[in-house]
């Protein structure tokens, strides 16, 4: 049985919309039951199930935490349905700087959680790794060059821009993107996908949302995102994270996407204007 009909089955006769691009570790759906709409995940192996569970352990109901109802698994497939957390994500939200503020206020506080509960959860990343990442994603980034049509003076006034500085790893979501905040009609924002949880230098967590919001929303919404925070960063500081996480998203939508990717126009352009500051 495939995700969507696994959701279906789920629904008890309610509708079903799957949310976002199928991943190949979970898929979402928002499903309108009879009882109201909720959010349904579907976890393609059992490690990726256990592994948000973990980091559900330490989140121990922070600001943000998606609130589970039900728990199960069909034909060995885990699932979870998370009560509703509104019908907006910040991708899709109308300029509100309060969200945006709210989004600022749940990545602060995750990045304030004991990180001696995060043991079990492997993969983060350490300052050595970030500043190996770095360059290996421009030389990856270079192959797509033609597709994407990003002129060999931008590669290489990428490449010779600094790593980023990194603080010391907390517990960090690691994609807090704009897609993944969820936003209700009071402007209640939730943080969902955590499968990927781990630690990481936290100016990884506050660069990505802080770029995803304002392509998303505007540089108010930025703005409004690191006021939340509490915290902000130097521009000379602010602009190597940027760069680095215009470069993965390029890589990442061109290895799943084929012919030319001109889709991706505007996040070229991001990456230019950054480069060659």
């Amino acid at each position: 049985m495939d995700a969507v009909q696994l959701a279906r089955g789920l629904a008890d006769g309610g509708r079903v919309n799957q949310l976002g691009t199928p991943g190949d570790a979970t898929h979402t759906f928002r499903v309108h039951s009879p009882a109201g709409p909720y959010i349904l995940k579907i976890y393609e192996r059992e490690s990726y199930a256990r592994r948000e569970e973990r980091s559900f352990t330490v989140l121990d109901g922070a600001p943000g935490t998606p609130a589970i109802f039900e728990r199960g698994d069909t034909d060995d497939t885990h699932w979870v349905k998370f009560r509703d957390p509104g019908a907006w994500t910040m991708a899709t939200l109308p300029e509100n700087a309060t969200a945006a503020a709210n989004c600022g206020r749940i990545v602060r506080a995750i990045h304030q959680l004991d990180t001696a509960n995060v043991t079990n959860l492997h993969g983060g990343m350490t300052a050595e790794q970030v500043a190996s990442d770095y360059e290996s994603t421009f030389q990856r980034l270079n192959r797509f060059r033609g597709r994407l049509n990003i002129g060999a003076d931008v590669i290489e006034a990428a490449m010779a821009v600094p790593p980023p500085r990194c603080s010391a790893p907390t517990f960090s979501h690691n994609n807090p993107s704009a897609t993944n905040f969820y936003v209700n009609d009071s402007a209640e924002v939730t943080l969902f996908d955590w499968t990927w949880a781990t630690l990481t230098p936290p100016e990884w967590d506050f660069t990505l949302a802080y770029w995803s919001l304002g392509s998303a929303a505007g540089d108010s919404a930025s703005a409004a995102f690191a006021e939340g925070y509490g915290a902000n960063l130097a521009d000379d500081d602010l602009r190597p994270w940027i760069i680095y996480h215009i470069a993965s998203y390029l890589i990442r939508e061109a290895e799943t996407s084929s012919g030319r990717l001109e889709q991706l126009r505007k996040y070229v352009d991001q990456l230019a204007a950054y480069a060659t500051l």
